[in-house]
């Protein structure tokens, strides 16, 4: 974390250990989002990649605008991170909202309608999903009081460090961070 992002000591800790617990979340009946916090240019969405990258079952991916299909369809245990979520609170954004307002706790079903071929015809067959899974969130302008209480939210600072934030974000491709990644999915 010291190396791609300026944060404090007690922020690396927080980040670490949420890292680390999400190779373990399926153990605890509600896993908490990060929800990260800050001015534009503060490094949110290299943070959120560095976490997807090293969360569990993470591809460095960061997803904007996600849809609730998109959402419920993730693979159990994957680590998601959402960037830009200031869009999360309007009209058109609800079930997405409602979504993330419980997905935080195990046991939440979502059920959705599938045409599917039975005995030769077309039917509707009802799919189920359990949208639980590790979820970091980042935004600039702050987080509804729902998700705010499901969240840990940590508030970055713009860094003024150039060795921090000019580095290259080789995450796919660092040894140390591959190395990490492997000893992360060993524990599991």
């Amino acid at each position: 974390l010291s190396n791609y992002v300026d944060l404090t000591p007690e922020y690396k800790k927080l980040m670490a250990i949420w890292i680390i617990g999400t190779y373990f979340h399926q153990e605890f009946s509600t896993y908490p989002y990060l929800f990260l916090n800050a001015m534009r240019g503060s490094g949110k969405t290299r943070t959120l990649k560095l976490l997807s990258t090293l969360g569990a079952k993470g591809d460095g991916s960061v997803q904007n605008n996600m849809t609730e299909a998109v959402l419920f369809r993730i693979p159990k245990g994957t680590v998601t991170c959402i960037d830009e979520v200031e869009q999360i609170g309007s009209k058109e954004k609800q079930t997405l909202r409602e979504l993330l307002n419980s997905a935080y706790k195990k046991g939440m079903k979502v059920k959705r309608m599938k045409k599917m071929k039975v005995d030769g015809q077309e039917k509707q067959v009802a799919e189920e999903f359990e949208p639980y899974f590790p979820i970091a969130m980042a935004n600039i302008w702050g987080m509804d009081e729902v998700l705010g209480d499901r969240s840990i939210t940590l508030i970055l600072e713009k860094s003024d460090n150039p060795a921090v934030t000019k580095k290259i974000e080789d995450f796919d491709t660092n040894p140390k961070i591959i190395q990490l990644k492997r000893t992360l999915e060993v524990l599991v």
